[in-house]
């Protein structure tokens, strides 16, 4: 592992953003982390930017700015006003990071023009690369990044559209991975189901997502032999609606039970009073 904040990497997005050395060569040799610099203080582009970069050159997470200036290693984590980018930028990198650290891909290509293309293909044929990156992984990892700052991208995966907005992205593994930065109903949302939990972020849109319908963010995982429910992080009250689910335990933050369980039927009160709930 080299944590050098991955400068070998696109900065300011001047210079098209060609991988092919970067996954096929050099992933095998170390995990870099990250993103160059710029992209880590990116406000303006939101932590989206990050998540994109890694996925695309293949690197290994880091936690991202706060989204006030501050970032999260800059110590006093108290002094952060906005934990959900932070969060985000763990939660949308820590599943789908497993497949592409450390191996090669398979095969790069480039979607310009209405057709993907490998990058020699680009090159002899003087095109501009279009930042529209495909990779696919011997473990079955397939992704599609959105490497642009305006426009969206229209893909199949898995036998689905998706529509990706801005640094969006969508990364499967078939029966092990479904994660995605897409538009839904017209709007971004963030979605990632594996093996370690279920994310969900409606970015402040109520979404229906398979197990959940909601407009903040949260994750949905298995501790202690239990399935808990977690704002990530709490940040207003509204009711949401957990599918098959029938009962919510509030619990403290080291998991303690809190309150006796209330009921989750039709819909469970998130009002920031428990740290997690956890779900039957």
């Amino acid at each position: 592992m080299d944590v050098d904040y991955a400068v070998s990497n696109d900065t300011n997005a001047k210079l098209p953003l060609i991988v092919d050395f970067k996954l096929m060569r050099l992933n095998k040799l170390s995990s870099f982390t990250g993103a160059d610099w710029p992209i880590l203080r990116d406000y303006k582009s939101g932590i989206e930017r990050l998540i994109a970069n890694e996925i695309a050159c293949g690197n290994i997470g880091h936690l991202g700015q706060s989204g006030d200036g501050m970032m999260i290693w800059q110590g006093a984590p108290y002094r952060l006003k906005n934990f959900e980018p932070v969060l985000k930028s763990y939660f949308m990198i820590r599943q789908v990071q497993e497949f592409f650290a450390g191996t090669s891909a398979l095969e790069v290509k480039y979607f310009i023009n209405g057709k993907f293309m490998t990058a020699s293909e680009m090159l002899k044929g003087n095109f501009k690369p279009s930042g529209k990156i495909y990779a696919r992984y011997p473990n079955g990892l397939e992704t599609w990044v959105n490497h642009n700052k305006s426009g969206n991208w229209t893909v199949k995966a898995g036998n689905k559209e998706y529509i990706l907005p801005p640094f969006g992205h969508v990364a499967i593994v078939p029966g092990k991975l479904l994660q995605y930065t897409a538009l839904v109903n017209g709007k971004p949302v963030d979605y990632s189901k594996g093996r370690h939990f279920v994310y969900v972020n409606g970015r402040g849109n109520r979404t229906a997502f398979p197990e959940i319908t909601a407009a903040n963010s949260y994750v949905i995982r298995t501790v202690k032999g239990k399935k808990v429910l977690t704002p990530t992080p709490f940040i207003k009250a509204e009711s949401v609606a957990l599918p098959g689910v029938k009962t919510a335990e509030p619990l403290k933050q080291n998991f303690a039970a809190q309150a006796p369980a209330i009921k989750a039927v039709p819909a469970l009160k998130i009002d920031g009073k428990a740290f997690h709930y956890a779900i039957k």
